[in-house]
C-alpha cells in the first residue's frame, strides 16, 4: 500500500544525511538505479513486499542485487528499512527520494505532446519560457 507521507519522511531524512557528508550526487545515482531496477523487475518489488520472505533473507537478495552498484550511505539506508520493516515501501521512498533532489536542484520535468516533430529553436523559446517563469 502507497505511503506518500512516510515516503516523503525517509527520503527527507536521506537527502538530508547525504547534503551533510556530501554525497548527494552519489546517493542520486543511487536513487536512480534502485528506480530503474524496481520498474524492470516486479520480482524484485515482489521479495521487498512479501511477508513471508524473512529479513536476513531479504538483506541477502538486496545485497547480491546492489552490491558494487550502490554507494556505502545507501546500503546502509536499505539496510536500515529492511531492520524496520519498511521495505516493502523502498519504490516510493526511491521515487520521493528523486523528486526531492530535483525540488532542491530546481530541475523541472516537462512533457511536451505534439503531432509533428519540435524544431530546436521551439525547445530553445519553450525551455526559456519556462526558466522565466520559474
Amino acid at each position: 500500500m502507497p505511503n506518500p507521507r512516510l515516503a516523503g519522511r525517509y527520503a527527507k531524512s536521506l537527502i538530508d544525511l547525504a547534503t551533510e557528508r556530501s554525497q548527494l550526487e552519489v546517493v542520486y545515482k543511487d536513487a536512480l538505479y534502485l528506480q530503474a531496477l524496481c520498474k524492470a523487475s516486479r520480482e524484485f518489488v515482489v521479495i521487498l513486499r512479501s511477508p513471508v520472505i524473512k529479513a536476513d533473507k531479504k538483506l541477502k537478495i538486496v545485497a547480491a542485487v546492489t552490491d558494487g552498484k550502490v554507494g556505502e550511505l545507501m546500503t546502509a539506508f536499505i539496510r536500515l528499512l529492511i531492520n524496520k520493516t519498511r521495505e516493502a515501501n523502498l519504490p516510493e521512498i526511491i521515487n520521493a527520494t528523486i523528486d526531492q533532489y530535483n525540488t532542491l536542484k530546481g530541475i523541472h520535468k516537462v512533457k511536451l505532446t505534439t503531432a509533428e516533430a519540435v524544431s530546436d529553436t521551439l525547445k530553445e523559446s519553450i525551455t526559456a519560457n519556462i526558466k522565466q517563469e520559474t
